[in-house]
């Protein structure tokens, strides 16, 4: 059996060690399906579910909903080349080559131009000015998503896996920077903290562990690192 997996880098193995959806797959013996996508929007993680889900194909689907004020722009009605927006306009450009690198649907960043660059700063506007714009998307994706799937269905949001992602930061003293994050830091968690989530979803699976708890809680639930090594943010 295979497990679906679908959303932005708090999915993405983004080439890092122990990311928490190969960890699942080993513990539940399923091959995975994973077509998370670091930085990407939530249009685009629900483009990639409709895509490829359909009743039957999948054991388990996991979405993990990010931020709604991401934006997916389709370049041309008959050709899947994305332009992204990632929440503003430096990083969005700063995530391009990344995004690029890993899923050859978005545009390349040397065709980026002054008209994208435009683009960019006009999202921008609209996320300062009107931050509840695309607030709906959230209810109405995951409201579609909860009548289609037919199979055992796990939705998490960003806001809560960033609780999780900010606890070694806040443990240490160090500064946000995710720049920071190397091999031994996936899905911007710890190896530990990695295999933890992935047992809690394990267990969510197969005990029905009310898995909200980890994420009202996470410190009581996931292991501090003491060190930076071990929280995998050293450059």
């Amino acid at each position: 059996m295979t497990i679906l997996i679908i959303g932005d880098s708090f999915a993405d193995r983004m080439e890092r060690n122990s990311p928490w959806c190969d960890v699942l797959g080993e513990k539940l013996g399923e091959e995975i399906e994973n077509y998370a996508v670091g930085g990407s929007s939530l249009s685009y993680s629900y483009l990639e579910f409709l895509k490829h889900y359909r009743p039957g194909k999948y054991s388990r689907v996991i979405f993990c909903r990010t931020d709604p004020n991401r934006q997916t722009y389709i370049m041309e009605d008959d050709s899947p080349n994305f332009l992204p927006f990632h929440i503003n306009g430096k990083t969005s450009e700063d995530a391009l080559p990344f995004m690029y690198k890993h899923n050859k649907n978005f545009m390349d960043p040397n065709d980026l131009n002054k008209e994208h660059r435009k683009i960019f700063n006009g999202q921008e506007l609209i996320n300062a000015l009107f931050p509840n714009t695309y607030n709906w998307a959230l209810k109405a994706i995951s409201d579609s998503m909860h009548y289609n799937i037919k199979e055992p269905f796990l939705l998490m949001d960003i806001n809560d896996l960033a609780k999780v992602q900010m606890l070694d930061y806040d443990n240490l003293g160090i500064k946000y920077d995710p720049s920071s994050e190397g091999k031994n830091r996936p899905n911007h968690l710890s190896v530990k903290q990695s295999t933890e989530l992935a047992g809690y979803i394990y267990k969510y699976f197969t005990r029905g562990f009310l898995i909200d708890a980890i994420f009202e809680n996470p410190e009581k639930y996931f292991t501090l690192a003491q060190t930076s090594e071990e929280a995998g943010l050293n450059k």
